[in-house]
């Protein structure tokens, strides 16, 4: 009887924690939609008043900056610069306040290789060229076409070029390939940074994780990029991981699966 009333004490012990679980993660998962709901909200309404500071401050430069004392062009470079940052920032906000409330949608059509590729190639060209990144694009002429959304895989792309470029300094390359594996599509990007130890790699993922490595030209992060691209890579069926030692760069790799033939 003692034996039993103590299997019964802690059965009962048991199903308190367990309803007290219940009842946390319940009010967790409230306080994460209410979060993204305020995340989302707020970069809505930052997004706009942003991207009209710098289409403004673009027509200032366009229009007078030759009747401006250097100074004055330099201090709305400075601005412009500033408000890019920010504007990338919101997106960044904004695109993670979609995908944690399980609202991220793909509009799917048939795509090569190249043809998603091709389409981010010229940001790519800019993104480099600014830090003086020496570029290198390979990708395969294979006509065999995936069903994908092509402009959130150039985000993907794009964002995985932004990190590189962060973390290369100038003067320094940065590889980009796609190929087919079998009935997979494969995209790397590859760079000749710092390289990443195997305890930051567990966490550059995760949203708002970053890696102990600075970037070479103090660019801001708030380590969304990656925790963007893994969930869009996630929504395809897909996998993202990177290979990396200390000191001798990294390179990230993402694969798309082909549907099964009927």
């Amino acid at each position: 009887n003692r034996l039993c009333d103590q299997v019964l004490k802690l059965n009962r012990e048991l199903n308190d924690r367990t309803r007290e679980l219940h009842q946390v993660n319940a009010e967790l998962l409230a306080l994460n939609k209410l979060k993204n709901e305020f995340l989302g909200m707020a970069a809505h309404d930052l997004r706009s008043p942003t991207a009209s500071l710098i289409s403004y401050t673009e027509v200032i430069l366009a229009k007078a900056g030759d009747k401006l004392p250097d100074e004055f062009c330099e201090y709305l470079k400075f601005c412009q610069k500033t408000a890019d940052g920010m504007l990338h920032l919101i997106e960044g906000f904004l695109d993670v306040s979609i995908i944690e409330s399980g609202e991220l949608q793909l509009n799917l059509a048939p795509a090569t290789a190249k043809e998603i590729l091709a389409g981010v190639a010229p940001i790519i060209k800019l993104v480099t060229s600014n830090k003086q990144i020496n570029l290198v694009m390979e990708t395969t002429d294979h006509p065999r076409t995936l069903p994908v959304d092509a402009a959130k895989l150039q985000q993907v792309v794009l964002n995985l070029v932004n990190n590189a470029v962060g973390h290369s300094h100038p003067g320094r390359s940065i590889g980009i390939s796609a190929e087919w594996e079998t009935d997979t599509l494969t995209f790397s990007v590859r760079d000749e940074g710092q390289g990443i130890s195997p305890e930051d790699q567990a966490l550059l993922f995760k949203a708002y994780g970053r890696a102990h490595t600075q970037k070479t030209a103090g660019e801001r992060s708030i380590g969304l990029g990656l925790a963007i691209a893994s969930k869009v890579v996630e929504a395809h069926k897909g996998r993202i991981w990177v290979e990396s030692v200390p000191g001798a760069g990294a390179r990230f790799r993402f694969s798309i699966p082909a549907p099964p033939e009927h």
